[in-house]
């Protein structure tokens, strides 16, 4: 990994202490200290990942421009490169990346713009577009007998708007206004399910998504 971010300095225009020290800081900053001169052929998909950051940030750019970033990256690196985002993004960076990854995209970004079928179909503010959509009470229930539930009994609840059952896991949408929580709990245990939790359920990018995805198929 050294060999090649000297390489990748070089090309940018460093050298002599100043390739060094810009070395030693995006090593630090892409976790990959220890593993600096290991060679790269035994890295795993997720340290390869890390590399590409690192090159990426040889130089101190204003702007980066990442292409599946968090592909591949194990749990603890997908962390660290979140903190490594945030820190760049505080220091006033520009970051332009493409990610599946949308959980993450609600953590690290301040704009997104989803593409469909090549068509931009939505973009805007991350906040903006959570709150967009007028919406009723989500509620997800996880039980321990399902089948003690049909989705008949669930739609007979007041104010219920849909309901969707997968596995052990009831997630049951309620009218705007209607808070049916207490309801769901009561029928979910007189029926005899064996209710586990219960808690509502915040839109998220993916729910905008497929409705998006939905939305673009039915026209």
């Amino acid at each position: 990994a050294r060999s090649i971010l000297e390489i990748t300095g070089k090309l940018k225009g460093l050298s002599g202490a100043d390739l060094r020290r810009e070395i030693a800081r995006v090593l630090d900053l892409s976790g990959l200290v220890s593993h600096a001169d290991r060679r790269t052929g035994s890295y795993s998909k997720g340290m390869l990942q890390r590399l590409a950051v690192a090159q990426a940030i040889m130089g101190d750019p204003e702007l980066l421009i990442l292409d599946e970033p968090m592909l591949g990256v194990d749990p603890a690196a997908r962390v660290q490169m979140r903190e490594l985002f945030m820190e760049l993004r505080k220091g006033g960076k520009t970051i332009l990346f493409s990610s599946h990854e949308l959980y993450e995209l609600e953590r690290v970004a301040d704009l997104v713009g989803m593409i469909y079928q090549g068509r931009v179909m939505v973009e805007g503010r991350v906040e903006e577009l959570l709150s967009r959509r007028s919406r009723g009470l989500m509620v997800e229930a996880e039980v321990l007998r399902p089948g003690q539930v049909s989705p008949a009994l669930l739609q007979s609840l007041d104010g219920v708007k849909g309901v969707e059952m997968d596995g052990s896991i009831i997630r049951v949408e309620f009218a705007e206004g209607v808070d049916g929580r207490e309801s769901l709990s009561q029928v979910l245990v007189e029926a005899g399910a064996g209710l586990i939790s219960l808690r509502t359920v915040n839109l998220t990018l993916e729910e905008l998504f497929m409705e998006m995805v939905r939305s673009a198929v039915k026209h």
